[in-house]
This record gives C-alpha cells, structure tokens and sequence, in this order.
C-alpha cells in the first residue's frame, strides 16, 4: 500500500458519524430515562409527604379517626401505586397522632434497569401532637 492511498483512507470520514452516534446515543437514552425515573420518584415521594401531613393533621384536630384515616389518605395519593397506610392515635386517648404511607420500590421504579432500587419500600412517617381534647 502506498503511503498516498494511506493518507487517502486517513482522510476518508464516511461512516464516522454513524460510529459515533452508535456510541452516544444509548448514553444518552440512559440519561433521559433516568431524569425521567427519579422524577417520578421524587414526585411520589413529594405527595406521599403532602398526604401524610394532612392525614396526621386532620387526625390531630379531631376530624377523622385513625379507623377513617386509610380512605382519607388513599383519595388523595395521586399516583397508581400500591400504598399502605397505617395511622394510630386519635382514638385511644394518645397525645399524638402517627400516620405513615408507603409504597413498594418495584412500583415506584418504572426503569429498575441494574436493580438499583431492589426490595424494600418509599415511606413517609409523621407524628403529630393533638390539639387540646381531640384525642381525649
């Protein structure tokens, strides 16, 4: 080969821009699809904390019971998750108020590409003091 047709195949760029794409774009497919994962978490999460404040809230001033508290909190967490709410106080004669919220990881993560998330659960727990005489 001589060094003309060298420096001649040197120069030829055809293809090089699908090399290039093959190697960027799935780096790129796995970043958006992870801003968009731990979006979503991040957002459960936000209103799993929403609802939990305003279950334990409601529980402490008297307006619902820890029996009501399940339906309370489920008509107001938005996203189809499998939750679990658990709520005590407010109907033995406690002083406070306990209500936690949570969710399976499997659920949350829509993209549990290398397992990252694993078993385990999202949880929120508030405990919240009750207003004089409403958990008498």
């Amino acid at each position: 080969m001589t060094f003309a047709r060298m420096v001649n195949l040197y120069r030829n760029q055809k293809g090089a821009a699908m090399v290039e794409a093959a190697l960027v774009v799935p780096l790129l497919i796995f970043i958006f699809a992870s801003i968009g994962q731990f979006g979503f978490l991040f957002a459960a999460n936000s209103n799993m904390v929403d609802v939990v404040r305003e279950t334990a809230r409601t529980m402490a001033v008297g307006e619902i019971t820890s029996s009501e508290a399940n339906a309370f909190a489920q008509a107001r967490l938005i996203y189809p998750l499998t939750y679990t709410v658990t709520a005590t106080g407010n109907s033995g004669g406690g002083k406070d108020v306990t209500v936690t919220i949570s969710a399976p990881y499997s659920e949350v993560a829509f993209l549990d590409i290398f397992g990252v998330f694993g078993d385990g659960n999202l949880s929120n727990t508030l405990t919240m003091r009750c207003e004089s005489g409403t958990c008498d």
